[in-house]
């Protein structure tokens, strides 16, 4: 049949029909029309806010299927996800992962993976009892950040004073947390104290801390200088040591025209560093300056060039078996880290990834003394926790 909406495709009225319709009285036609325009107003209420329910349901079945969905079944760019050849007690350990702002448990390893948490960061405290976390970060975001406590499931709240808050630290002891916040390479640190809440201390940030003790650090340290330097806020960096209660500062190699000195690692009583030097002022604007990585003796205060060995990844060589057992290439901006599990000898679990596609890493777990027969693909994601 024709389908052309300018013709009436109904049957003519017979007379009898035609005759009810031109002597209906005015007063009923209204009364009629005006209970079509409800019946019709109401039925498009109903369907719009039918179709809106079902759109919500769907996206939440969308995000409890990300819980739910059996490990042999993830769809990854690496392929399935094969785990029957590894030993008993690595499918017995816990992996902690983020995609996006959701944090994901496989507990056991080999189990479906279930949502933990919804946070943009988050960081166990070192005895694995608590975990902190944020939700977001940016403008108009929560400010709050929480600590759960996973033995009595209670959270606790703090409020801090950023929008821009970037990640989270504890202290050795996991008496105090870190949140450091910002939008450039330095940004602020606020430590709080967690079993008050009370927020004790702000500090300028720009690289990591290493830990003396339970209360204090080395630290980069920006400071003012007659040459300015062309990056950040034209500073140059020294390395300090400080206190996390009393906000007390140290100095320990200071800045100035030709030279920066960043921390690296302390071992015993010496601490690595690299120093940045150049010959003349104007070697920062040209970038003709040269990286040393030195040890520093804290007890006489004299410095040397550290050999090789002394700041050597104790990864390295792992870490590069693995680049070439994946094909990668950090000159193509691939990059491969590892993580221990100190509870469990020999085996690692990597993360890889390249063009900053963080949230997407591949993970994969390997034996570092059999790294090409043990290598194995387990998912992907990023922020990587491992415990047994």
């Amino acid at each position: 049949m024709e389908n052309d909406p300018l013709k009436n495709t109904n049957p003519p009225l017979n007379n009898l029909q035609q005759k009810a319709v031109t002597t209906l009285p005015k007063k009923y036609l209204v009364l009629i029309i005006g209970l079509l325009v409800i019946i019709f107003t109401s039925a498009a209420y109903f369907s719009v806010n039918k179709v809106l329910l079902q759109k919500k349901d769907n996206q939440s079945n969308s995000t409890n299927n990300l819980s739910i969905t059996p490990v042999s079944s993830i769809k990854t760019t690496q392929g399935p996800i094969d785990l029957s050849k590894l030993p008993e007690e690595i499918l017995a350990s816990k992996l902690y992962y983020q995609q996006d702002s959701i944090v994901y448990e496989r507990a056991p390893l080999n189990s479906d993976p279930k949502i933990f948490l919804n946070a943009d960061s988050y960081e166990f405290s070192p005895d694995l009892t608590k975990v902190a976390y944020f939700k977001e970060y940016g403008p108009g975001s929560d400010l709050n950040f929480y600590i759960l406590d996973l033995k009595t499931k209670q959270t606790q709240t703090f409020k801090t004073e950023s929008e821009s808050k970037r990640w989270l630290e504890w202290s050795p002891d996991g008496k105090y947390i870190l949140v450091n916040s910002g939008t450039g390479p330095s940004g602020a640190t606020e430590v709080y104290e967690v079993a008050t809440g009370t927020k004790i201390g702000t500090f300028d940030q720009m690289g990591g801390l290493i830990w003396i003790d339970n209360e204090n650090f080395y630290k980069d340290e920006l400071e003012d200088t007659q040459y300015m330097r062309p990056w950040e806020g034209g500073e140059g960096s020294s390395i300090v040591k400080m206190n996390l209660k009393t906000n007390a500062v140290t100095s320990i190699l200071k800045t100035d025209d030709i030279n920066d000195y960043r921390p690296l690692s302390i071992k015993g009583s010496y601490l690595y560093y690299v120093q940045t030097s150049v010959t003349t002022p104007e070697g920062w604007n040209i970038g003709e300056f040269i990286e040393t990585e030195k040890c520093l003796d804290l007890q006489t205060g004299q410095s040397r060039v550290a050999t090789k060995g002394e700041t050597k990844d104790k990864d390295e060589e792992l870490i590069n078996t693995m680049m070439n057992l994946l094909k990668l290439d950090s000159e193509n901006g691939d990059f491969l880290y590892v993580i221990d599990n100190e509870k469990i000898a020999n085996w690692k679990i990597a993360y890889a990834y390249s063009d900053g596609s963080i949230y997407n890493a591949n993970l994969y777990i390997v034996n570092e003394q059999n790294p090409a027969g043990t290598l194995t693909f387990i998912g992907q994601g990023a922020s990587i926790v491992w415990t047994k």
